[in-house]
């Protein structure tokens, strides 16, 4: 049985909030009387990652709400690709992301081709030799799809 049955935020089966990404729909929660106490300490939590510097990674504001939920995405090879977050903080860089390794994603720096990560997982080092060359040789395009994105503003802590 679930905690607020009939609250549209509120997963019914999952008896768990559902997330409340935008000031939009935080506003027409709340209007509508739907705001509970677990989805405003999931927007705290949210407000805590900004100012800790951990936000501009999630594509948050310091209001606790997401910025964008999109991303550029370029196929390397196979399950390798390079994304870019359209709001992201400096200095330019990608992920390399793995199909099928969730949370293991490491920068490259898109000006270097260096890794800015200090810890390599086992058995990437092919997979990020691969990405790191696909960054150089497409330096040009992907430091032109990094300056026409939308920037963390200037007064938000960068994530290192």
């Amino acid at each position: 049985m679930s905690r607020y049955p009939g609250n549209p935020w509120w997963c019914q089966v999952h008896d768990t909030p559902r997330a409340i990404l935008t000031q939009f729909e935080w506003e027409e929660a709340s209007e509508a009387g739907h705001l509970t106490l677990e989805h405003v300490l999931a927007r705290l939590e949210f407000m805590l990652e900004w100012e800790i510097g951990n936000g501009s990674a999630l594509g948050l504001d310091e209001e606790g709400f997401f910025r964008a939920l999109t991303a550029d995405r370029w196929q390397v090879e196979g399950a390798l690709s390079v994304v870019m977050r359209s709001h992201d903080h400096p200095p330019p860089h990608v992920y390399v992301d793995v199909m099928g390794e969730r949370h293991r994603k490491l920068r490259i720096n898109i000006e270097t081709g260096e890794l800015m990560d200090d810890r390599v997982p086992d058995g990437w080092a092919r997979k990020l030799k691969r990405a790191s060359e696909f960054v150089m040789q497409n330096r040009s395009l992907l430091l032109e799809a990094w300056s026409a994105r939308d920037p963390v503003p200037a007064s938000q802590p960068a994530f290192t």
